[in-house]
């Protein structure tokens, strides 16, 4: 089981600048306070001295309807850049995700660790203007190793 919650702004299409949410909101399909889990979600923290584990190229596939990646791509990014070893070995307990900045097609990243006790922070960087695009905070557990 699991539980989620995200904290969300409006854009405009245009200019890519942040809009006060109650003027952009009255065609939205929800019902405030509706099954809603309270939190106070905060950008998860910076890394001090990250080590680079992973590169990628933007592709087409990695794209939504605006021409930026789907949010999910830097989840996957993050995820991917750790060894088939530690991925078998331990499971994500937790996530929290920062989203700072958009990759466009072509964009080479990188993904950056930190280990912080039980905790691990990683970054996605723009390698053409080191543009950190997407913050990550994972709590791991360890699972019992499984037999073939």
């Amino acid at each position: 089981m699991i539980s989620a919650t995200s904290s969300w702004m409006v854009l405009d299409k245009k200019s890519g600048r942040p809009q006060r949410f109650h003027l952009k909101t009255d065609g939205f399909p929800w019902e405030p306070g509706r099954e809603e889990i309270e939190t106070n979600l905060q950008k998860v923290q910076e890394l001090e001295s990250g080590k680079q584990v992973a590169h990628f190229r933007v592709q087409f596939s990695d794209l939504d309807v605006n021409r930026h990646v789907n949010s999910t791509k830097y989840l996957q990014w993050m995820i991917d850049s750790h060894s088939q070893e530690r991925l078998e070995e331990t499971e994500l307990k937790a996530v929290e995700l920062s989203f700072l900045a958009e990759a466009l097609p072509n964009d080479e990243v990188v993904v950056l660790s930190e280990c912080r006790g039980n905790s691990e922070l990683c970054c996605v960087i723009r390698v053409s203007d080191n543009k950190e695009l997407c913050r990550a905070l994972f709590e791991w557990v360890s699972i019992a190793v499984r037999e073939p």
